[in-house]
């Protein structure tokens, strides 16, 4: 694939706004239609890249005594449906670890095939856009998929919207703290993920213990005190009790 292109998906919508008398703008929108169109611009002179851009079923064409190949070019394409799948690779930025997100066409024709690249000054390269369609069996004519050993720790750290957050659990269950002495308190929420570094923090008696910024209680005189941690809007509160 060549660099300038990558991957294109273009995701094409139509509607039909409702107009109202006496309303300046549409009453309702009403959505028509979606067209998705993957846009490709192959370098390697590959079979499939072949078939694909020309339209042609290459499968019984076998190289010549002397390596080379020869087919013709009819003067309708074939049609052939396809499956596509679009893996794309990334690395978190939390903790380097891999990142994928999969575009899968269940099935896809050729749309539209454009004018093979070939200047002196580059590499020859064939562009076609892949339209994806309904397949039998399918439930939608494209499916995204989003995974990886990065993909959580990275929404644990990211507003990403994808696990929201309605609980939290502080740890450790029992807290006793002897004079002059800390207790580091960690915080995880119903997702698992350890918020302690970005939970807030807040103490109900500052006479007998003080919390930290990275939830650190410290002891300050005996008796006891509660510990409310809120994150993202919930908190939790975890008694401790000073020597």
């Amino acid at each position: 694939m060549s660099k300038s292109q990558g991957y294109v998906l273009d995701n094409a919508t139509t509607t039909t706004k409702v107009k109202t008398h006496g309303m300046a703008s549409p009453s309702r929108i009403i959505p028509g239609e979606r067209t998705l169109t993957l846009s490709v611009e192959a370098q390697q002179h590959m079979k499939i890249t072949q078939e694909l851009f020309f339209g042609v079923d290459l499968s019984g064409v076998v190289p010549t005594a002397k390596g080379g190949v020869a087919y013709d070019i009819p003067d309708l394409p074939i049609g052939k449906p396809y499956k596509v799948a679009w893996i794309l690779r990334d690395t978190s930025p939390v903790d380097g670890q891999d990142i994928f997100k999969v575009y899968k066409g269940n099935k896809v024709f050729v749309d539209k095939v454009k004018a093979i690249k070939g200047p002196d000054s580059d590499i020859v390269a064939f562009g076609y856009d892949l339209i994806p369609t309904t397949d039998d069996g399918a439930t939608s004519i494209l499916s995204v998929e989003e995974f990886g050993l990065g993909w959580k720790p990275l929404n644990a750290v990211t507003d990403s919207g994808w696990f929201p957050v309605s609980a939290l659990t502080i740890t450790p269950n029992t807290v006793t703290i002897a004079a002059g002495g800390t207790q580091q308190l960690t915080v995880t929420d119903n997702n698992t993920f350890d918020v302690t570094s970005r939970a807030a923090y807040a103490t109900s008696d500052p006479t007998k213990a003080t919390v930290d910024a990275a939830g650190i209680v410290h002891h300050v005189a005996a008796g006891t005190a509660t510990i409310t941690a809120t994150y993202k809007g919930v908190s939790q509160t975890k008694t401790v009790t000073l020597s």
